[in-house]
């Protein structure tokens, strides 16, 4: 009787799961309990899934997962540190969610096959966004869109990513708020709200901290932000939650 259920996603996920390219072999990249491998599979987005965990006792949980919902003989399960013990035939599109930009961006830097240019990556990083964002673009990978989703009340942003040997440094703009702008959705305004107060909070850091300079600058920031976030309310109708 199990085998007839149909696994539920959180927005989280199935946000980053929506971007995944339909017929294309997906590596999961630290799967926890595979519910994302398992959604893709019973969608019919790809028949091949590889989910991947560092540790035993995630792989052991995700294939109970893949029992429960009776696609077990479709996904492979990876002991893996990142990438390094994925086959690159098994991973085209790459998925990584609910890390950190640092440690996602060091995973990227160990396997050399992510360079190649039929590859698209799916990024959500918890934190270290400006890291991750500047790592990306400065080892030449193209940002192609940023979504952002809203879960429980926080609010996420999913980096869907392709290499095109174009490296370039990017300002500190684009590093804290990436496409966000261009993406004109309620959540992407929430998005840009959150992060404006989070650069206020920075500048007031570096305030208190006799960085008068540096704070004015991170200031400044925030309050762009804030525009930009006040001027998609406007252009899409929305209600001030004042």
């Amino acid at each position: 009787m199990g085998k007839s259920l149909a696994v539920s996603l959180d927005s989280r996920l199935l946000t980053a799961a929506s971007l995944v390219r339909e017929g294309h072999p997906v590596c999961d990249v630290g799967t926890d309990h595979g519910m994302l491998a398992v959604w893709l599979l019973q969608n019919k987005i790809t028949d091949r899934v590889t989910a991947c965990d560092i540790n035993a006792k995630p792989l052991a949980a995700a294939m109970r997962t893949a029992q429960k919902y009776g696609v077990e003989d479709r996904i492979c399960l990876r002991l893996s540190d990142g990438l390094s013990a994925i086959p690159e035939s098994e991973a085209q599109d790459i998925v990584i969610c609910g890390m950190g930009g640092e440690l996602i961006a060091k995973i990227l830097s160990e396997c050399p096959y992510v360079k190649e240019k039929s590859r698209r990556l799916i990024l959500q990083p918890m934190t270290q966004i400006p890291f991750l964002r500047r790592y990306l673009c400065s080892t030449g990978f193209d940002i192609l869109r940023e979504c952002a989703t809203v879960d429980r009340r926080h609010v996420y942003t999913i980096l869907h990513c392709a290499y095109t040997g174009r490296c370039r440094e990017i300002d500190d703009w684009f590093a804290y708020t990436g496409k966000m702008p261009q993406e004109k959705s309620a959540a992407a305004r929430q998005w840009l709200l959150q992060e404006s107060q989070r650069l206020s909070r920075i500048a007031k850091g570096l305030a208190a901290g006799k960085q008068a300079h540096r704070s004015a600058y991170f200031a400044a920031l925030s309050q762009r932000a804030a525009a930009v976030s006040e001027e998609m309310k406007k252009s899409n109708g929305m209600k001030s939650s004042r």
